[in-house]
């Protein structure tokens, strides 16, 4: 059992877990290939995949070249501005806004910790209306390594100081739990039935309208 007395730091994943975005990034990415003609192989994707192993699984083309690199390199940038614009506050994650909410009554450090570039995690904060909330944000650009390695996590739990024991994860996908669980980090709930395939800590049923009595 959690005691929430003990808590210092919550860690929020953003993709599925604050915003139901995830279709956003793919539409996005589908959109910036047929804006630079580029052919694919396939057009199917597992959860959780970076943005580089995204474009050489979609294109088979591997980064091994500088010209593969600057064809990613426009891809992304137009991924990343097509998915900026598509940013809404009508796709948050409500039950998750309010434990936002909640945890800042608490007086609990909240940061971001997300595979996602800095420009749409600033933007997907902003239109949720969560900056005052958000202390930090830890980013794809922040890391070496991002999830499933614990980098980006343990990154965050040195810059707080926070003992694993004492922060909490909210997570969506395998990739996320699994650089919780290698960064030490127990108190992981898993947002959708689906990530008791992972076996957080707990998993939150989406249908639930609220999951205050679940954070114990």
């Amino acid at each position: 059992m959690i005691e929430l007395n003990t808590i210092k730091l919550i860690l929020w994943d953003l993709d599925g877990t604050l915003i139901n975005s995830e279709h956003i990034h793919y539409n996005a990415g589908m959109s910036a290939f047929k804006q630079l003609k580029i052919s694919l192989i396939t057009t199917a994707i597992g959860d959780g995949v970076d943005s580089k192993k995204c474009f050489e699984i979609f294109t088979g083309l591997a980064l091994n070249c500088e010209q593969n690199w600057q064809i990613f390199r426009d891809w992304e940038k137009l991924t990343v501005q097509n998915t900026f614009n598509s940013i809404t506050s009508d796709l948050a994650i409500k039950q998750s806004i309010e434990l936002v909410h909640y945890f800042n009554q608490l007086g609990i450090t909240q940061a971001v910790v997300s595979n996602s570039n800095r420009k749409i995690i600033e933007k997907s904060i902003l239109e949720l209306n969560l900056n005052k909330f958000i202390n930090k944000i830890f980013s794809i650009e922040d890391v070496v390594n991002p999830k499933p390695h614990p980098e980006p996590y343990l990154n965050a739990l040195q810059y707080y100081n926070c003992l694993s024991q004492n922060a909490i994860v909210f997570e969506d996908s395998e990739t996320g739990i699994n650089a919780a669980k290698k960064a030490n980090i127990k108190n992981i709930f898993g947002i959708g039935a689906i990530t008791n395939n992972y076996q957080p800590y707990k998993s939150l049923n989406l249908d639930n309208q609220s999951w205050r009595a679940d954070i114990k």
